[in-house]
C-alpha cells in the first residue's frame, strides 16, 4: 500500500486522512492548524499528498507547505 495522505481544505479546517494508518485528523485552518498538518506530514513522510480542489482554499495550502520546507509539490 502506498503511504498517502489526503487533505480536504475548507474555510474552517483541514480534514486529513492517513491511508497507511487508516486514521483521520481535523485541524483548524489557521497557522496553528497548518503547523500541525505540516508536522504530521513530516512524521508520516508520505509518498503522495492529495488535496481536494474545491473553493480555492487548496491553492493557498501548497504554498504554505512549500514555505515550511515540505516535499509537497503543487
Amino acid at each position: 500500500m502506498i503511504n498517502c495522505i489526503g487533505i480536504d481544505v475548507s474555510k474552517q479546517s483541514f480534514d486529513v486522512f492517513v491511508l497507511e494508518k487508516n486514521k483521520a485528523f481535523t485541524m483548524t485552518n489557521d497557522s496553528k492548524g497548518t503547523d500541525k498538518c505540516v508536522e504530521l506530514c513530516h512524521q508520516i513522510r508520505p509518498e503522495l499528498i492529495v488535496m481536494e480542489a474545491t473553493g480555492g482554499y487548496e491553492e493557498v495550502s501548497p504554498a504554505i507547505f512549500n514555505r515550511r520546507d515540505s516535499q509537497l509539490q503543487s
